[in-house]
């Protein structure tokens, strides 16, 4: 697999496709970091002030790390921590957005999928996943369920499971004649001496992933996450365009794309 390849096809479609995907781009980011600023108010921002309390700044800065944790009262922290229940209706809530953020990626691959075959492409792709909510749902359910159950044995098999996996949700959109568990049946034999490839693939993509987390964590605590936004609209397109080309390339699809772009180095 020629990662500098895919790399330069998504980089070519970025520059030169029409709908530009940095425009898509935007509008993902923008959906993706209000999802998890709703989450953040739902579930973690009492907790993260609790821990803002704990940390006396002053003192990290007139002792060592190490000296500031040994005195650290985690019991106290632990104490107050069990009293942050968070409630059903959060919880309920922050599951929905979970399974919106499910749809958007699954519009987002549609998008991608389009761009690179030339087909018609528009910004309204992010919205196609809920056209095809209860399989994209179900897909999501079973693959949590497997890779969960991987994970029991040691998170390293869990890891495994989720690269074994990982083409379901290209071949659910594919093909809508396929069931999602013929897909993640269909995903596991594609990736059968594959997955240490695409894992090598998405670790070339970690640096600026947590630019993006970090950025947003930093954000959100001063409610204006922009560094995380501005990485995410050149990031997003960029590593979605490339996985998708990672599944042409694996699947054999060698549909043209109709402008009769080549992609170069």
């Amino acid at each position: 697999m020629n990662r500098s390849m895919l790399k330069a096809q998504a980089r070519d479609r970025i520059a030169h496709a029409a709908p530009r995907p940095m425009q898509v781009g935007l509008v993902f980011t923008i959906i993706i970091l209000l999802i998890s600023f709703l989450s953040y108010k739902l579930v973690l921002e009492d907790t993260f002030k609790l821990y803002m309390e704990y940390i006396d700044v002053e003192e990290i800065q007139t002792t060592s790390y190490a000296e500031f944790l040994k005195n650290f009262d985690y019991n106290d922290f632990d104490r107050q921590l069990s009293r942050l229940a968070v409630s059903g209706t959060a919880s309920f809530l922050n599951s929905v957005l979970s399974l919106i953020t499910v749809i958007i990626i699954a519009g987002m691959i549609i998008f991608s999928l389009n761009t690179l075959r030339g087909k018609d492409a528009s910004c309204w792709n992010l919205f196609d996943g809920f056209s095809i909510f209860g399989r994209v749902l179900l897909l999501y359910l079973l693959e949590t369920v497997f890779i969960f159950l991987w994970s029991l044995l040691f998170f390293i098999p869990g890891i495994i499971a989720y690269y074994r996996y990982s083409q379901a949700i290209f071949l659910l959109i594919d093909h809508p004649e396929m069931s999602p568990m013929a897909c993640i049946r269909e995903s596991s034999r594609l990736m059968y001496g594959h997955k240490w490839e695409r894992f090598v693939l998405d670790l070339s993509f970690i640096g600026w992933l947590l630019l993006v987390y970090l950025g947003c964590c930093i954000g959100f605590a001063f409610n204006f996450p922009v560094l995380g936004m501005i990485v995410g609209i050149f990031l997003f397109p960029f590593y979605f365009l490339t996985i998708a080309g990672y599944y042409r390339t694996i699947t054999g699809d060698d549909i043209p794309n109709n402008d009769g772009w080549v992609p170069e180095i």
